[in-house]
């Protein structure tokens, strides 16, 4: 048998309800009576008596859901715990802070502190039902984040400047980053142990009143001892290596490998190696390959072909004979000209299957050679410089040139005389042998895309 009920009949419940039914009581109350519901009531008289109630409900609650509490009111009713009659003096009691502020206890059943942890530093009736019109959207985004996990740490991207050469050739590179990560020491704590903030009794928000007029008015803000957190590490227990951050600088080195043949703007992808933090998966580091464009490249790359240019003397144009080009392998190309093969300003001819590797991805990330794209050759001609060529070549020249002289012995003697037109030295088999552009692809590159 209670000596009172009246705590029970502001919550609607019988002085036989169970925790559960108390607490699904006041839930419901709360919801429907909290200030923040006032909101479009204009009337001062019944925002007064709307807030004065939802206060009562909450000192009901809290006396009710405390096990000792409402022993005392069982017992001795109001008088007993206006009084202190203690229960049971070796049981602590929640902080009375707790008891004092409504805004509180709502929001450690709702799971959010509406305003203090919002903008840290806010008025309980500033702008009643301000944050309790979103409460549904809360709940939902709080369920959501628990079912998905924890949050993923942002990604790390850096570009990767390589030659054409190494997009040919492949390379390993070595690259330094230096990430946070939790500290070893002291397991990403930051310190050796943490206590309940003393200040908010680990609720993470203080509260001060203030009287206007015949009214308390109530500021909740976030607790300035544990900032929030209900918990700290003493000074003296603050970790040496992290001095309380709980992550610290690690330098990694990666190894970040070029396969052949890959595009700029392939990528590389290390998983888990950004920044860690606290409560974060760390996100990834992502390595993007692009050609630099601080170098003057001899070849340029044609989706999978290759480009360069070739300069030559005017008589190997002329006359015929192998000319040498340094490949972007390294390999030397010997290619043939044919006499009289040239017979227009920057000529473009090709060697099949000289160009960029073709590699096909296969499952697990390996690469597999398939073949190779093909280069593209633009011959210009070098003329002779002032003075190169005595009065007397000159006049031989143009002997050899004009047409009516076209089959005059001298001139084809003096093409047979000429030994740099002999190319003995060169084995048959080293010898390539290029084909005109234009007949091999009637989508040849054109001319402006070579380099110069």
């Amino acid at each position: 048998m209670v000596k009172e009920t009246g705590l029970y009949d502001l919550l609607n419940i019988s002085p036989s309800a169970d925790a559960s039914e108390i607490k699904k009581a006041y839930r419901s109350c709360a919801l429907k009576y909290h200030p923040d519901k006032l909101k479009n009531v204009k009337d001062e008289a019944t925002r007064r008596q709307r807030t004065e109630l939802f206060q009562e409900l909450t000192s009901a609650y809290e006396v009710l859901s405390d096990k000792d509490q409402r022993s005392i009111y069982d017992n001795y009713g109001k008088e007993g715990l206006e009084s202190n009659v203690v229960a049971n003096p070796e049981t602590t009691s929640r902080p009375q802070d707790d008891y004092r502020n409504p805004e509180t206890l709502f929001n450690s059943l709702f799971g959010q502190d509406l305003h203090a942890r919002s903008s840290g530093n806010n008025f309980f009736f500033e702008d009643p039902f301000s944050a309790f019109q979103n409460l549904g959207d809360a709940f939902m985004r709080k369920a959501s984040r628990q079912h998905r996990g924890p949050e993923r740490g942002r990604d790390i991207y850096h570009t990767l400047y390589l030659s054409l050469s190494d997009f040919y050739n492949g390379k390993r590179v070595k690259l330094s980053l230096m990430r946070k990560v939790k500290c070893g020491k002291c397991g990403g704590v930051g310190g050796l142990r943490e206590v309940t903030c003393s200040a908010c009794h680990g609720s993470g928000v203080q509260v001060t009143e203030k009287r206007a007029g015949g009214m308390y008015q109530r500021y909740s803000m976030t607790c300035g001892q544990c900032r929030g957190a209900g918990r700290y590490i003493p000074d003296d227990s603050i970790c040496s290596e992290c001095r309380g951050s709980r992550l610290v600088d690690k330098k990694e080195i990666l190894e970040v490998k070029v396969p052949r043949g890959v595009a700029p703007g392939y990528q590389v992808v290390f998983a888990g190696y950004a920044d860690e933090g606290l409560h974060l998966v760390p996100g990834d580091v992502v390595i993007t390959f692009q050609l630099g464009s601080d170098r003057k490249e001899e070849f340029v790359r044609h989706e999978d072909d290759l480009l360069t240019t070739l300069r030559i003397p005017l008589y190997k144009a002329l006359c015929g004979g192998v000319v040498s080009l340094r490949h972007i392998s390294g390999e030397i190309l010997h290619l043939y000209i044919d006499r009289g093969d040239l017979n227009g300003p920057s000529q473009i001819k090709v060697v099949k299957n000289r160009g960029m590797p073709l590699v096909t991805n296969e499952p697990g990330g390996s690469r597999e050679l398939i073949g190779y794209g093909d280069l593209y050759v633009k011959f210009e001609v070098e003329f002779p410089r002032p003075g190169e060529l005595s009065d007397k070549q000159y006049d031989l020249l143009s002997l050899a040139l004009k047409k009516q002289h076209s089959n005059n012995n001298e001139g084809d003697e003096l093409m047979d005389d000429d030994e740099s037109t002999q190319d003995g030295d060169i084995e048959d088999e080293e010898i390539i042998y290029p084909v005109d552009a234009e007949v091999y692809n009637s989508e040849c590159p054109d001319r402006s895309a070579f380099p110069e």
